[in-house]
């Protein structure tokens, strides 16, 4: 069995799937501001898909931060 260990990114994406119809892939740091707006637009969540994009974005950081700090783990 392979150990997989969970990065802060990994994390991010993982939790982005509570507020967007498709998660975020592994690879969204790569992203430039540009492309990171058009998925959080594009795949908002029907709740969420009045909010500014950059809402959504901040409710998905401050979870997963929130989360990591429950496994004391370093960014």
């Amino acid at each position: 069995m392979t150990d997989v260990r969970m990065t802060w990114g990994k994390l991010f994406a993982k939790v982005s799937g509570h507020f967007l119809i498709q998660e975020l892939p592994d690879s969204w740091e790569e992203f430039d501001s540009g492309e990171l707006e058009e998925w959080f637009v594009e795949c908002a969540w029907e709740p969420f898909e009045h909010y500014d994009w950059e809402e959504v974005y901040f409710m998905v950081r401050n979870l997963t931060d929130e989360i990591w700090k429950i496994y004391g783990d370093d960014k």
